[in-house]
């Protein structure tokens, strides 16, 4: 019988131990998506905000017929680059 209740005891701090990384990984995991959809949430906002300016609005629209959509996203394109590489600078240069 005693060994029987030191299997069970050492089974039981070895699945304590298991359930210990486990959560430590799920909170680690948890923080990542977090972060990935605060993210999303900022773009989110901001579109909302662009989209209750009737005026913001209009002046997109126009500089879409105006310039062209190619144009436009090409240029969008190299702004993304841009600013990628810049903030990428930035959190290097800290």
């Amino acid at each position: 019988m005693t060994d029987r209740r030191s299997e069970l005891e050492s089974r039981r701090r070895e699945l304590l131990a298991k359930s210990a990384a486990q959560r430590g990984l799920l909170a680690t995991a948890t923080r990542d998506i977090e972060s990935r959809l605060r993210g999303l949430d900022h773009v989110i906002d901001l579109t909302r905000r662009f989209v209750a300016q009737p005026v913001l609005l209009a002046s997109a629209l126009t500089m879409v017929m105006l310039i062209g959509p190619k144009r436009l996203l090409s240029w969008a394109g190299r702004a993304l680059v841009l600013f990628s590489t810049g903030r990428r600078l930035l959190r290097r240069m800290r």
